[in-house]
C-alpha cells in the first residue's frame, strides 16, 4: 500500500500543487492554456478547458481512494461542479440538451463548441463522482437497514435473548 502511495503522489504530485493553490472561495481555478504554471509567477486567468477538470475530478478520487480522507472528496465535487456553472463566468460548460460539453471558458464567454474530446473527459468526470455518489448512497443504506434490524431484533423479539434460552432445574 505505502509503495502505491507513493506512485500516485509522485505520478499525481504536479495535479497536487494546482490542487492546492488553485481552491479558491469553493472554485477551482485551472491553469490556463494561455500560459505555462510556474511555481511562484502568476499565470493567465482564462482559457479553461474541461480536460483539466476531468484529470483534476480523476486525480482526486485517486487521492480520496487512497488515503480516505473527505477533503479530496469535497474537492472532488467542487471540481466537478465547475461543469455545472461554478467556474469564473458562472457559465454551464455542460450542455444537457445534447449530452456534450463545451470547448473551453475563454475570457468573457464560453466557446461554444462541442468537441468529443471534452465531452469524453466530462463524461469520465462525471462517472467517476457518480461512483462515489452511489458508493455512498450504498453504505448509507446498509447502515439504516442494519441500525434498524439490531432496534427491531432487540424489541419485537424479546423471547430471542439469550437469557429465555437458559434452562434450570425445577
Amino acid at each position: 500500500m505505502a509503495i502505491q502511495a507513493e506512485l500516485l503522489l509522485t505520478r499525481f504530485f504536479p495535479i497536487i500543487a494546482v490542487v492546492q493553490a488553485y481552491f479558491f472561495f469553493k472554485t477551482i481555478w485551472n491553469i490556463s492554456n494561455q500560459s505555462w504554471y510556474e511555481p511562484g509567477k502568476l499565470t493567465a486567468s482564462t482559457g479553461e478547458q474541461p480536460i483539466d477538470i476531468a484529470y483534476t475530478t480523476i486525480a482526486l478520487s485517486e487521492f480520496y481512494v487512497c488515503f480516505g480522507k473527505n477533503d479530496y472528496l469535497t474537492k472532488m465535487t467542487r471540481s466537478f461542479e465547475w461543469y455545472l456553472g461554478r467556474n469564473q463566468l458562472n457559465q454551464i460548460v455542460y450542455n444537457p440538451i445534447s449530452g456534450g460539453c463545451l470547448d473551453s471558458i475563454e475570457a468573457k464567454q464560453v466557446n461554444i463548441n462541442q468537441g468529443a474530446e471534452a465531452t469524453t473527459t466530462y463524461l469520465m468526470a462525471r462517472n467517476r463522482l457518480e461512483k462515489h455518489q452511489q458508493h455512498e448512497l450504498q453504505q448509507e443504506q446498509f447502515n439504516q437497514l442494519k441500525m434498524s434490524t439490531q432496534t427491531n431484533f432487540k424489541h419485537t423479539l424479546p423471547y430471542a435473548q439469550p437469557q429465555h434460552f437458559i434452562r434450570t432445574k425445577s
